[in-house]
């Protein structure tokens, strides 16, 4: 039987299992300016997400303390559908505070209602004031 090795399998060579194992400085700067451009397309895409942030954010600091404490849920309404808009983003967390707000009435059962956990974590994390930014981390 002649060479019975498919024509696709890799030879085996010091020089290619020493470069595979050791990245050179070059890919490692390729790779950190990769993980910086992907952090940045991220964090512009979480500008809507922000200024929904920003809306809620405003809101609880001028108009919330106008009606008082009147909210039969714990978190508020307003704490609730920051949350899930700094969690979810801004339309599925805005859905969700829909929701919230809709089934907020005189008659309502209080009730301790907090914000789903995630199936999945997402590479986000918040500031002090509360906004989202991008927590990618480099490959490796």
């Amino acid at each position: 039987m002649p060479n019975c090795a498919p024509k696709y399998v890799r030879r085996w060579s010091r020089q290619q299992s020493r470069l595979d194992y050791w990245p050179s400085q070059k890919n490692a700067a390729a790779a950190m300016l990769s993980t910086n451009v992907r952090r940045t397309v991220h964090n512009v895409a979480l500008v809507p997400r922000n200024l929904g942030v920003a809306f809620l954010l405003l809101y609880r600091k001028v108009i919330s303390p106008i009606y008082g404490d009147v909210c039969r849920y714990y978190p508020t309404c307003s704490a609730y559908g920051l949350e899930a808009v700094q969690v979810y983003g801004l339309v599925r967390g805005g859905w969700m505070a829909l929701r919230r707000i809709t089934r907020c009435h005189p008659w309502a059962k209080p009730d301790f209602d907090h914000v789903p956990e995630p199936k999945r974590p997402y590479a986000l994390r918040r500031t002090k004031l509360g906004f989202v930014v991008s927590d990618l981390q480099a490959k490796g």
